[in-house]
């Protein structure tokens, strides 16, 4: 079902795009003298040619030929961008630029949930553009999605946040500046010319160039930068789609190239001569809404697959096999490729655990130190406690409960672990009279047990002689036995 509406989402995402930029491209050749007058015709016809000419690199194989053409169509682009900037009104566009970054920063909260309810004046413009654009960026966010994903892998967050959301932002408030403050700039000193054409958005950029020296050549290279973004995004857009309709697969039939670009061209023609720019807006409108509930969930799966990343990439070893020497290999192993019960819980408390803390219960007696076993074999609440008496100051608690976990579904069962066949995985770890996280045991013997003991001592004992912990240690306060942190 996301397959499908995404799927539809570019489709008409793509159409509204292919719309667009047909109706700019006949306004733009009109005023410079090379059709006559804009017709519906001429819409027609160069809708055909830019997707003709993307079905054909798509399946002649020239896409190497395709990408070097977006890539000097970008600088062609950038340098339009110079011209207007060193031609026009240089300080104002750039005193201009730290304004509007200043203003965008300012006020970005209040513009996004900006809905002009109490303007009532503003809300035809509201909806027909801001909402409209809005729609027509979700109906894009698959394509766009897609796209970055492939060119994103290996990349840090950090890094994709920064190439793919700041710098384009910045040099997307720097682009507007140029040309919008630009177009402010031209529309005073011209009386309004700008303004009086405004119904006729597609040929507002021409108007705007006419104003400048050079205004042929700087209309035909716009020209230029329409129509290969035109064929380019059309040409990408097929590749895109092809991939949602096949599962993901990157190689797709001839024929399955040619029926989604014919359908673009047919939808997009369609479209403009039922209803025009207003058609087209409705349907994206239309068509971008269930996507964006699917974006929304996309949010929460986002930050759950975040979460459960840095969960595995952060997780540590466990702390019991620090202590392996390999003198009990395969012990170990057995336990790795098994989960363990209550009962081989409390056979851990008996063998090794016990036997461990009366050994060091002996060792402390023998040194003047008061040590005291807490044992509880109740089969839900089993632990043992070591407590080593400090008089006013906190105890040290050396602790030892279960924790139960669950066993994931796909390994219960699981031919690549045949031993493992219970639901839940009950471990020892241990726990402390601070409260710190304990950690899981499971793998030590009676040595090793001992040893981690005076290490969780030691700790213990250098900050007793540091001074600088008294105010904390001096609380008398002790968890409650068997209490899970």
């Amino acid at each position: 079902m996301i397959d499908i509406v995404a799927l539809c989402a570019t489709i008409f995402g793509l159409t509204t795009t292919l719309g667009f930029g047909a109706m700019q491209l006949n306004a733009g050749l009109s005023a410079v003298g090379i059709f006559s007058t804009p017709s519906f015709s001429h819409i027609i016809l160069l809708i055909v040619i830019a997707v003709g000419l993307a079905i054909l690199s798509a399946i002649s194989g020239v896409s190497k030929g395709i990408r070097y053409m977006s890539q000097g169509n970008l600088i062609l682009a950038i340098s339009l961008l110079l011209f207007i900037l060193v031609a026009g009104p240089t300080v104002y566009i750039l005193s201009s630029f730290t304004e509007n970054v200043g203003y965008y920063l300012t006020h970005i909260i209040e513009l996004s949930f900006r809905t002009f309810a109490y303007e009532s004046t503003k809300e035809e413009w509201f909806t027909n553009w801001t909402i409209t654009y809005w729609a027509w960026w979700i109906s894009w966010a698959p394509f766009v999605g897609l796209f970055i994903a492939k060119i994103s892998k290996g990349r840090t967050i950090r890094e994709f946040v920064v190439c793919v959301l700041l710098v384009p932002t910045l040099f997307n408030i720097f682009w507007m500046t140029v040309f919008g403050n630009g177009a402010i700039w031209v529309d005073a000193q011209t009386g309004g010319i700008l303004t009086n054409a405004a119904a006729e958005t597609e040929k507002l950029l021409f108007l705007f160039l006419d104003q400048f020296p050079f205004a042929l050549v700087t209309s035909l290279i716009a020209l230029l930068v329409i129509a290969i973004f035109f064929i380019t995004s059309a040409n990408s857009g097929i590749f895109v789609i092809n991939s949602i309709a096949s599962q993901g697969k990157n190689t797709f039939p001839k024929w399955q190239t040619v029926l989604w670009g014919s359908l673009l061209a047919l939808l997009s023609i369609g479209l403009l001569y039922s209803g025009g720019l207003q058609a087209l807006q409705t349907m994206t409108v239309i068509i971008a809404l269930p996507f964006a509930i699917i974006m929304i969930l996309m949010v929460f799966c986002l930050l759950r697959g975040l979460m459960i990343d840095n969960a595995y990439f952060s997780r540590k070893l466990s702390e019991s096999t620090v202590y392996w020497d390999g003198s009990h290999w395969q012990d170990c192993l057995k336990k790795i490729i098994s989960v363990g019960t209550l009962d081989d819980f409390q056979r851990f408390l008996n063998q090794t655990v016990d036997p461990a803390f009366k050994e060091l219960r002996q060792e402390f007696l023998r040194n003047g130190i008061s040590v005291q076993i807490q044992v509880c074999n109740d089969s839900h609440q089993a632990y043992r406690e070591l407590v080593v008496e400090s008089g006013s100051l906190r105890n040290f608690i050396y602790g030892i409960r279960y924790r139960a976990n669950d066993v994931s579904d796909t390994v219960v069962g699981s031919l690549s672990f045949p031993t493992i066949t219970e639901e839940e995985n009950y471990e020892p770890i241990c726990y402390f009279a601070d409260g710190r996280r304990g950690y899981s045991i499971k793998y030590m013997q009676k040595d090793e047990l001992i040893t981690d003991v005076l290490r969780q001592y030691e700790r213990y004992v250098k900050m007793l002689a540091t001074g600088k912990h008294d105010l904390y240690l001096s609380d008398k306060v002790h968890p409650k036995q068997g209490e899970k942190r």
